[in-house]
């Protein structure tokens, strides 16, 4: 049972990255919760909001509660938007730069394949093989052969010659009689996704004490929004299950 645990906790910790979260910190109620600091204690906390809390239409003007009173119940909505707005905020300010360019993976490659430079491929291709950690990931053990074939080709659109001159062409570059850079990433995408993809999983694992913070403050919202939904549910199950059954059950 403890290797179990191990081993599922080994899953999980390698593999916790920002972006499986993003919708969780940044959601539309994430989003939203920015607009209850700023009219919260305007509306919220007026006496007249509060007194139609009471869901009456709901519970047949039965002014009852299982364990929350209104202003407890405002009280619980108030701090649990407030709390996603901290994890929100936080979020955006503190999420790693490939988070920033896009959620999700195939959202960053796509992103990088319109917009990247030939530079910027050689600085990704570096990063993951000239650096002091292995590959995180099975795209990122692409062969070394196919981003040298790529390079070759971009390269010489970045040097301005558009014509391989025939003393300059060699087994790997036979029948390419113009080359640029689009061409190169159109004849290598596959390459160019891999490191893209490596590359996205290495920087959505940075910086994550500071993904636990965000998820705790979202989750601790979350549930102080939970609770008055939980309390109406059971007003309403009281009313309309419970109470006409207690006749018969005292029978």
């Amino acid at each position: 049972m403890f290797e179990w645990i191990k081993l599922r906790w080994s899953v999980f910790s390698y593999n916790f990255t920002w972006d499986d979260y993003s919708e969780f910190l940044n959601g539309y109620a994430a989003k939203a919760s920015f607009l209850v600091p700023i009219i919260g204690y305007a509306v919220l906390f007026n006496d007249y909001v509060t007194d139609h809390l009471e869901f009456e239409n709901l519970t047949n003007e039965v002014k009852t509660t299982f364990f929350l009173d209104s202003e407890s119940r405002v009280r619980f909505i108030f701090f649990g938007f407030l709390l996603l707005a901290a994890a929100n905020t936080f979020y955006r300010i503190f999420r790693p730069y490939a988070i920033k360019v896009s959620e999700t993976s195939q959202g960053y490659a796509d992103y990088f394949l319109k917009y990247g430079t030939a530079g910027t491929f050689l600085r990704l291709h570096q990063e993951i093989h000239h650096s002091k950690f292995d590959p995180l990931t099975i795209d990122g053990k692409y062969y070394t052969d196919d981003w040298d074939l790529f390079w070759q080709e971009a390269s010489w659109a970045g040097s301005g010659k558009n014509e391989l001159i025939k003393e300059d062409r060699n087994q790997k570059l036979v029948g390419y009689d113009r080359v640029n850079f689009s061409e190169a990433k159109k004849r290598h995408e596959n390459v160019l996704l891999s490191i893209l993809r490596e590359t996205y999983f290495r920087e959505s694992r940075k910086r994550r004490p500071l993904l636990v913070i965000c998820l705790t403050f979202a989750t601790v919202g979350y549930l102080l929004l939970l609770i008055p939904s939980i309390d109406l549910l059971l007003r309403v199950l009281q009313l309309t299950i419970w109470d006409p059954l207690i006749p018969y059950l005292t029978w």
